[in-house]
């Protein structure tokens, strides 16, 4: 078949007569793909890897393609000639047969360390130089996740650092791979966290058409979010992470909000709080407790809030929000719970009472480690991708096996609790640093004055689930 006849189906009555010249490209069998190929490949190899990347985003550019399509690229249209080698040597390694820890798995990547921002209550960007992972640890843990017997979605949540300061190529990869990974019956998705502070439209652009959706960090109107998000001079962001929230918009990307919540922002009036994140124009907000830093030998808690305080700060933030907000600012954690208390999926990891080994990262150097709040705690750490496969790792952790153990013993002491069907417990990270910093022994998170609240109103009817 002439690919110009192909071209001109369903374009009415169109004739080179008409004016449309035909292409004088003929296929008639696989050799003539095969020698297609070949010249295309030619064609490539006489390009830099700019010029690649170029050229491999125009060959679709005025088809619209589908995300399949656009992620079906020839390798060197995407990979650069050291990292197809690498990939050659990746794949000689026969697929690991361990079975996956879960069917659905959510795989924290910590993309890099590097980042625009020294907000006040992190840590990470102290540990020292930046570091970006690399080609081999994205090929390995993207086709060990991917390719584990049993496996069935893998969600991939990129962090940093600043996870879009290393742009538009890096992701691109990073898809392509998934794509080249994944089996029949096996899907995958991504999400990204940022700080919003100088995006590219260029990234904006490839987040919104492939529908990777995005988390923006937000702790409050400026009078708080500019006294601790600020930047490398400590400068505040707000009015940077607010442009950037209108061009999502004015994009179509899809976005939300994530709040980390200490002991100044807990002090604010809610309605305050809640109008300033309606008024950034968002639709959903999650809400995470200010951490310490996972040191045993410290017990400084410093803007970390003790537990049953943030407990407190909970049960008056869903009173109002359930009054006056609810049809216009969706609350994760409270939307989970809600669900929870309603015997409907929730989503959250917090309350899924077998997280470990079931929620991961994995860091720039291979570090293969329980979810990030743990970030630091070598206890939590489960192996590395570089010495044994993902699952392989998994498998034979005594980590995993001791944290497991930890999880099923306080089960076993707790699954009395009226609540305990709906929190199974709440975070282990949370229970180990009440234990630590509050000498709390009781494993209980003490969310029972909230789900009470929540039961009530689902029984009243004065909440409306999505």
């Amino acid at each position: 078949m002439r690919l110009d006849s192909q071209l001109q189906e369903g374009a009415g009555d169109a004739s080179p007569a008409d004016g449309v010249e035909p292409t004088g490209l003929t296929i008639t069998s696989r050799d003539d793909v095969v020698a297609l190929r070949a010249g295309l490949k030619s064609f490539m190899d006489m390009l830099n890897d700019d010029e690649k990347s170029i050229f491999g985003s125009l060959l679709f550019a005025d088809a619209k393609p589908t995300i399949h399509q656009r992620l079906s690229l020839p390798e060197e249209a995407v990979l650069n000639r050291r990292e197809r080698a690498m990939l050659r040597q990746i794949e000689q390694t026969p697929v690991d047969e361990t079975p996956a820890r879960s069917p659905s798995m959510i795989i924290v990547m910590k993309a890099t360390r590097l980042c625009n921002l020294r907000c006040t209550y992190c840590h990470a960007w102290r540990e020292g130089p930046g570091h970006v992972m690399s080609f081999a640890v994205l090929a390995r843990t993207i086709r060990d996740a991917l390719q584990a017997p049993g496996a069935r979605h893998i969600e991939f949540v990129w962090h940093g650092g600043e996870a879009t300061l290393l742009g538009v190529k890096f992701y691109r990869k990073a898809l392509w791979l998934q794509q080249r990974y994944a089996p029949k019956g096996t899907s995958f998705s991504n999400a990204i966290q940022t700080n919003a502070v100088d995006i590219s439209d260029d990234m904006l652009e490839f987040l919104r058409d492939y529908s990777i959706s995005i988390g923006v960090s937000i702790d409050g109107p400026p009078a708080i979010n500019d006294t601790r998000r600020v930047d490398v001079n400590g400068a505040g962001t707000s009015r940077r992470i607010l442009a950037t929230l209108r061009r999502l918009r004015q994009k179509g990307v899809k976005h939300g909000l994530l709040a980390v919540i200490d002991s100044e922002i807990a002090a604010m009036p809610a309605r305050e709080l809640l109008d300033y994140f309606v008024l950034t124009g968002a639709r959903s907000l999650d809400i995470l407790n200010a951490l310490p830093e996972n040191d045993e030998s410290c017990n400084v808690i410093g803007t970390y809030i003790p537990w049953p305080e943030y407990v407190k700060f909970m049960c008056h933030l869903y009173e109002v929000w359930r009054d006056e907000y609810q049809d216009r600012l969706e609350i994760r954690t409270f939307i989970s719970l809600l669900n929870k208390v309603a015997n409907r999926e929730h989503g959250l990891c917090i309350f899924a009472g077998d997280c470990q080994g079931k929620y991961l990262t994995i860091e720039s150097n291979g570090n293969i480690a329980a979810c990030d709040k743990y970030v630091g705690d070598d206890n939590y750490l489960y192996g590395n991708i570089f010495k044994g496969s993902l699952n392989r790792s998994l498998a034979g952790s005594q980590n995993l096996k001791r944290a497991k153990a930890e999880l099923d013993c306080y089960k076993t002491g707790s699954s009395q609790c009226q609540w305990y069907s709906v929190c199974t417990g709440g975070c282990p990270h949370d229970r180990k640093t009440s234990r630590r910093l509050l000498n709390d022994t009781s494993g209980c998170c003490g969310l029972g004055p909230l789900l009470s609240l929540m039961e009530k109103d689902t029984a009243r009817g004065t909440i409306c689930l999505p």
